[in-house]
């Protein structure tokens, strides 16, 4: 059981994950608003300059989304990831070589070890359905 979820702590991260890409959306917008300005825009499908016309319509179009941002009536686009997942299901992580050497007798014991979403994992063996 976790003990995040009945603390509220998740929903807090969360919030705070929405409130950082909306922060890092809102700066993006302003970038490409100032190259559109500028004159330094040139249009993706194409890659010659836009015209004046071009450049009024997305400029329109940007600063709705920009006012949408700042005042939180835009959705903020979120992926979810699953908690635990190693990427596509059924590859387990490689296990690395680990000497434990014991600092009385001198006896040296081998050890495997995975990094798991930042976390190091011990086993006492590498076989695949060894838990930590």
């Amino acid at each position: 059981v976790d003990k995040r979820k009945h603390s509220g702590e998740v929903e807090v991260a969360d919030d705070y994950r929405i409130h950082v890409k909306q922060a890092m959306l809102i700066a993006a917008l302003e970038i490409d608003l100032l190259d559109l300005k500028t004159g330094h825009s040139k249009d993706p499908t194409t890659g010659l300059p836009r015209s004046a016309d071009s450049i009024k319509d997305t400029e329109r179009f940007m600063n709705q989304k920009l006012n949408g941002f700042k005042d939180g009536s835009a959705v903020v686009p979120m992926r979810r990831q699953g908690v635990g997942h190693m990427g596509r299901v059924g590859i387990r992580a490689t296990k690395h070589v680990m000497m434990k050497r014991s600092q009385k007798m001198g006896m040296v014991k081998t050890r495997y070890f995975t990094i798991d979403s930042g976390y190091l994992k011990v086993f006492k063996n590498n076989r695949p359905t060894t838990k930590p």
